[in-house]
């Protein structure tokens, strides 16, 4: 998954957000099993959250794909407005979070699988992030894009950093590095990519 998420980053092209060419999408597709799916119109999402489980045809891995903040005119959340007020406020966004942990427990019930993958994009980056904080030896890899980072007073004894530094990545694509929310860079990689 993070193969067909990045391919146009490492091409050095920009991808707008929100557009997935048909090419894209065939090859997601051919690589990957939609397993389970939430959204702002489920009972247990609180807040907007949305998020995807996937699993890599080929390798079995498991990857939890979190949405970040739908701000178009037509799916306008105020929910995801609300969580980007609250986390820009340096605070936990909870009705989401809880929502997030309310559906990895759901899944990791229903499809017992030992470490999972997290990619998110933006609010679903820093929810992935806040997520790595408590579960960390849960997880096999994060991946962020374009995420703001986790204010410092939620940062405090933090658990197994080592292990949380070896398996995060954050990317910033196609723009301007200054015009990114405070990013923490004790704990997270960040690779800037234009």
């Amino acid at each position: 998954m993070f193969k067909v998420l990045t391919h146009n980053i490492f091409q050095k092209e920009c991808v707008i957000i929100g557009k997935f060419e048909p090419l894209m999408a065939f090859y997601f597709i051919k690589r990957f099993d939609l397993l389970a799916h939430i959204n702002e119109d489920y009972l247990d999402s609180r807040g907007g959250f949305r998020a995807s489980l996937f699993q890599n045809k080929e390798n079995k891995e498991f990857i939890l794909a979190i949405a970040g903040s739908d701000l178009r005119p037509l799916k306008f959340d105020i929910g995801d407005l609300i969580s980007d007020f609250i986390l820009l406020n340096g605070k936990i966004p909870k009705k989401q979070f809880d929502s997030l942990l309310k559906f990895y427990t759901l899944i990791k019930k229903e499809f017992c699988f030992g470490k999972i993958t997290l990619v998110g994009h933006s609010l679903g980056g820093h929810l992935a992030q806040l997520f790595v904080l408590d579960f960390a030896l849960e997880v096999q890899n994060i991946y962020t894009f374009q995420a703001p980072g986790i204010a410092k007073k939620i940062l405090k004894d933090i658990k197994n950093e080592a292990y949380i530094q070896k398996i995060s990545y954050h990317f910033h694509t196609c723009g301007d590095f200054k015009k990114m929310h405070s990013i923490n860079l004790i704990l997270f990689k960040i690779c800037i990519l234009k």
